[in-house]
């Protein structure tokens, strides 16, 4: 794959990850707990047994009981992504700093960090949402875990490729 095609597919998957993030937090409360809501159904059904046999008491029930749960792993997941994204992007996409090493590893954990901030800011102003620091924790935790992730893979397949190399 050519240098300029990894690059733009590296800042535009970024950059429609990031405007993703904010169409979601753009949504009300409602609309927001509608969705998770129904993504969270849609997975009870598949991994309960017994799942059309219950009640429709007991299938809310079990909903109510997963339904934060899984509104706090997506946001850990979404950053997660985001996290891998940018770093994947600075480092093979645009940025080779050979002088500031440094830079490369803080600069992902900085800009995850800014946008969770701001995600959250944003969703101020929706209507029923809040701006939750646990989330913001949550959201740069996930960022933090696909960052780390995807510099021990890289390091990883450098040993690996170096080995290779040197046999």
């Amino acid at each position: 794959m050519g240098e300029k095609l990894k690059k733009l597919l590296l800042w535009s998957a970024t950059i429609l990850w990031m405007v993703l993030i904010f169409r979601l937090s753009a949504q009300n409360a409602s609309a927001s707990g509608d969705l998770s809501g129904g993504m969270l159904q849609s997975i009870l059904a598949l991994f309960t047994p017994d799942w059309n046999s219950l009640s429709p008491l007991a299938q809310a029930q079990k909903l109510d009981a997963f339904h934060t749960i899984f509104r706090k792993l997506a946001h850990f997941s979404i950053y997660a992504i985001l996290g891998v994204l940018w770093t994947s992007t600075l480092r093979f996409g645009h940025w080779q700093c050979k002088d500031c090493p440094k830079w490369r590893i803080l600069l992902p954990f900085l800009l995850c960090l800014l946008y969770a901030v701001s995600d959250e800011i944003h969703q101020m102003f929706s209507d029923g949402r809040s701006c939750e620091l646990r989330d913001i924790c949550i959201d740069f935790s996930g960022a933090a875990t696909g960052i780390v992730c995807i510099t021990l893979l890289h390091h990883i397949i450098l040993r690996i490729q170096r080995r290779h190399i040197t046999i």
